[in-house]
């Protein structure tokens, strides 16, 4: 938005040469905010984390008021429209498949996106969060989601599809640690694959609550994808019995654990070639043993993992 009347108005005493339209309360003057900011520079100058931090900004008790006109509808469509092309510039880019749209699926759907778009990028104090390529930041904060916001997020299947393909994007760079499978990908994308992404991405979310976060709420992605192999077995043993079912209800989760003991056997832990060629339901199976093994032979009496001293 750019600068909205939530009041009924005279169009021509607030703006010469402007007609008044069939909803005064939507019409769109200038280049203000509603606290008085200046952001039409932000909205021209293209920058999607820019245009992102607007469109979230929005008060939710206003969406039927702004998408009520058509005008802003169309610019907010457009903005999305545009950032669904890919830009060496942005990013973050929207994926939008290709299918027919009218104005009361955008209607709809714009409010799903901006309800789900609050919960990613605008932080505890209402600050925007710039978006960039790092695959921590990401998981983060989605982990970083409340377990009854977790619907809200996925309502709308523009975020729901972006989400997957930045997910994908970020498993696909040089020496991620991130796997996803065929399964979750697909040259013709279309609404089956938004359904299997939208359960995915809650029990990502699930998982990543039980893998990625220690009991302080501190987030371990970084030992989790580092060396210290102790370190990283003492994430697992530290998981509670009572989560190992949410710890493997992620299969992109459980074939990136999967990936990472993988990589442990290089040097660590001998793995057959049987094993390594597990489906992702044999690695949710044996990810919950390696746990339970692990906790009885690897564990000290204060349990800590010593590898070193306890691993013939």
């Amino acid at each position: 938005a750019l600068y909205i009347f939530t009041e009924k108005r005279t169009w021509s005493d607030l703006y010469v040469g402007v007609q008044q339209g069939d909803n005064g309360q939507s019409m769109v003057l200038g280049g203000m905010d509603e606290d008085g900011n200046v952001i039409i520079k932000d909205l021209q100058e293209g920058d999607s984390n820019k245009i992102i931090g607007v469109v979230a900004g929005l008060d939710d008790s206003k969406f039927d008021t702004i998408l009520d006109s058509k005008i802003i509808l169309d610019t907010i469509v457009k903005f999305i429209e545009d950032f669904s092309e890919e830009s060496e510039e942005s990013s973050f880019t929207i994926f939008l498949k290709d299918k027919v749209r009218d104005d009361a699926y955008w209607r709809s759907e714009l409010k799903s996106v901006i309800k789900g778009l609050k919960l990613i990028v605008i932080d505890e104090d209402g600050n925007f969060i710039e978006l960039g390529n790092d695959t921590k930041q990401y998981i983060d904060l989605l982990v970083d989601i409340e377990d009854e916001d977790i619907d809200t997020l996925c309502a709308s299947e523009i975020l729901v599809d972006t989400l997957a393909h930045l997910l994908i994007d970020l498993a696909d760079q040089e020496d991620s640690f991130f796997v996803v499978s065929s399964k979750f990908r697909s040259e013709t994308w279309d609404d089956t694959m938004t359904s299997v992404w939208r359960e995915e991405i809650k029990k990502i979310i699930t998982t990543g609550k039980v893998l990625l976060v220690d009991e302080e709420g501190n987030s371990v992605f970084d030992v989790l994808t580092g060396n210290d192999t102790n370190k990283q077995v003492q994430i697992l043993v530290d998981i509670k019995e009572e989560k190992y079912d949410d710890l493997v209800a992620s299969e992109i989760i459980t074939d990136t654990i999967a990936k990472i003991i993988i990589d442990m056997g290089d040097g660590t832990i001998t793995i057959s070639e049987k094993v390594k060629a597990f489906t992702t339901s044999e690695w949710q199976e044996e990810i919950i043993d390696i746990i339970t093994s692990v906790k009885m032979i690897l564990v000290d009496e204060e349990g800590n993992v010593d590898i070193d001293n306890k691993c013939c």
